[in-house]
């Protein structure tokens, strides 16, 4: 079988098709670092921009409620009403807000060291919190294009999360350091293109051989129909998950060179539930990842013998994606359907940064693994019963 495995890794790699994937492929991440580095720059941008108008707005409701006290002392000192009072209170209250709300911004605006900042900024979303909660106004137009005000939580306990340790915050959610990059390398939308393209490498490997007539030169080695499936399998397994571990080599080695690999400590929660440092994620994500393309590779085999047509493979396959997406976008399901859904792993990072912990990690794994099981069991019998 030695001398099978050989020329499934040759051809492989000679062919046109999948040289010109993985070039695009290439293509594709070099793209997405120069669309985040613009998305950083606009984001800075805004940022700058955004304080100096809720500085100069603040400065201006000072002056109108300034103006509204001043007016009602006039009126208290000739009523001596006691509700009068009460209202130039109101007002003094109301001032005491704007002017922290002025200090804040102008402290971020002047303050250049970016750990130093973060107090002041954790001050400004404190503030927009409250605003939030107290329904007192609507705190969307403070907020970057996008965000939500319930964003407000989870950004403020990242921010002091960083401050308290002390690691130097991104300049926006896009700035392409290392650890940033591989963040969403291995985020949903990251895996969802890997398994789009584990697809793409490995569709015609049983679909396109179950119709072309390559099972005539396959059998012309010694070897029966298991270890054809095995020795297919495993060199698709080594191609796809090398090119993948390679790639991540590639872009750590280019942050690396550019002095921009991040830090190792730098939280990935996403919520109040739990702050996680980024390394500790890594281990779990990158290893549900490989299981995710392992599953993503054998359902492509158990697709390619039953449907046998290449397209054909490739549109059912494509469609099961498009139907997570949909899932994931617009039906609202409980935690329960999420711990044992199949590709729940395509999001692991996600699962883990929403508070749900190692333990529900290892669940994935485990259900993973079994999805690899009973794909290859369903495989294996497809194959068998096959008239070649």
């Amino acid at each position: 079988m030695t001398r099978f495995f050989k020329f499934e890794m040759r051809r492989f790699w000679r062919s046109k098709k999948n040289i010109l994937i993985i070039i695009s492929l290439i293509i594709i991440f070099m793209f997405y670092i120069g669309i985040n580095s613009h998305l950083d720059l606009k984001y800075q941008k805004w940022f700058k921009n955004q304080m100096m108008y809720e500085q100069a707005q603040s400065s201006l409701e000072m002056q109108s409620i300034k103006a509204s006290k001043l007016a009602y002392e006039y009126v208290y000192l000739a009523s001596n009403d006691p509700e009068d009072l009460e209202v130039i209170k109101s007002y003094e209250d109301q001032l005491a807000v704007q002017m922290q709300w002025y200090m804040t911004t102008r402290n971020i605006l002047n303050e250049r060291d970016k750990i130093e900042r973060l107090k002041y900024e954790i001050e400004r979303e404190e503030l927009l919190l409250t605003f939030y909660e107290s329904g007192e106004r609507d705190v969307t137009p403070y907020l970057y294009e996008g965000s939500k005000p319930n964003y407000l939580k989870s950004s403020i306990a990242v921010k002091s999360y960083l401050y308290e340790n002390k690691i130097k915050p991104l300049t926006s959610p896009f700035e392409m350091v290392g650890h940033n990059f591989i963040t969403k390398f291995l985020s949903y939308q990251g895996l969802l293109v890997w398994a789009i393209i584990a697809v793409l490498l490995t569709v015609d490997v049983f679909a396109g051989d179950m119709t072309s007539g390559t099972y005539k030169t396959i059998y012309s080695f010694d070897g029966n129909r298991i270890q054809v499936i095995f020795v297919k399998w495993l060199s698709s397994m080594i191609n796809v998950i090398g090119i993948f571990v390679f790639c991540i080599f590639i872009f750590a080695m280019y942050f690396y060179l550019q002095g921009n690999l991040g830090n190792i400590n730098y939280p990935v929660s996403k919520n109040m539930m739990a702050i996680v440092p980024w390394f500790k994620t890594l281990p779990y994500t990158l290893s549900i990842a490989i299981l995710m393309l392992t599953m993503v590779i054998t359902l492509s085999y158990t697709v390619g013998v039953k449907i046998k047509g290449v397209s054909e493979s490739f549109v059912i396959i494509l469609s099961i994606f498009v139907a997570d997406f949909m899932i994931r976008s617009f039906v609202p399901l409980n935690q329960n359907f999420w711990n044992y859904y199949p590709l729940t792993g395509l999001d692991a990072q996600g699962y883990f940064t929403y508070g749900n912990g190692m333990a529900a990690g290892a669940q994935i794994i485990v259900i993973t693994i079994l999805m690899i099981v009973t794909l290859g069991g369903i495989t294996v019998y497809n194959f068998a019963r096959e008239d070649l």
